[in-house]
């Protein structure tokens, strides 16, 4: 009986990027911090109906999450300030949906509701675009020291492009080495155990992530015999 060992490496890859912390945009905009008042960061008043729906980052000196208490009008370089109405999950809750309220009249005017991750070092939101101006998410300064970032300036330009968010570099795509091996009664050739190792690990793949598109592309395969 012959014995190979195979040492593969396979570039694993979600197609359809399921993972939010995998697949998100960031937002540096530090005049989203609660302490900027009125439009002394931005020079005009900020709002967020130009955000389209999608997941985001928010990472700047301004703070890096959204306040979990009531944050006054006329903050955050907008009129309509948002926070959020409770706490932020935690890692092992995944993905989970929270409601952010507008304060308008009072504390909690209106709401929406968006969908929160915890990617352990940073949060990622869900954000959807406030129904009218002025309206902005705002972030909170104190969660700015976890980041390293409280010695950038709290300015933002105030080109409308600045509204743009930049897309984040960060992507899912990962490198494994998978050690595998194959026995066989009959002579094997390398080539065909590794095909047939390939496409056994697809099947596994695909039966223990279930509703997920993961592709796995061979791009390195070692081959040695071990004496039966």
């Amino acid at each position: 009986m012959r014995s190979l060992i195979l040492l593969l490496g396979c570039l694993v890859t979600e197609s359809t990027l399921t993972d939010p912390c995998g697949n998100y945009t960031v937002l540096e905009q530090p005049w989203r911090s609660t302490d900027c008042k009125d439009t002394d960061c931005s020079g005009q008043w900020m709002c967020d109906t130009r955000l389209g729906k999608a997941w985001y980052r928010l990472k700047s000196s301004g703070g890096w999450k959204i306040p979990e208490h009531v944050v006054p009008k006329r903050r955050c370089s907008t009129d309509f300030t948002i926070w959020l109405n409770g706490s932020h999950p935690t890692v092992g809750q995944g993905e989970v949906t929270k409601t952010v309220c507008f304060h308008g009249k009072t504390d909690c005017s209106y709401t929406l509701e968006i969908n929160i991750k915890n990617c352990t070092d940073y949060i990622v939101y869900e954000l959807k675009p406030p129904p009218h101006c002025q309206s902005a998410y705002c972030t909170d300064p104190e969660t700015a020291d976890a980041l390293g970032l409280n010695d950038h300036s709290t300015q933002q330009s105030t080109d409308p492009d600045s509204l743009s968010p930049t897309p984040s570099p960060k992507t899912d795509t990962q490198y494994k080495m998978i050690n595998v091996e194959v026995h066989s009664k009959m002579k094997v050739d390398d080539e065909t155990a590794k095909g047939i190792v390939l496409k056994r690990l697809q099947q596994m793949t695909d039966e223990q992530c279930p509703g997920k598109s993961i592709d796995l592309n061979q791009v390195d395969v070692q081959c040695s015999d071990v004496d039966p």
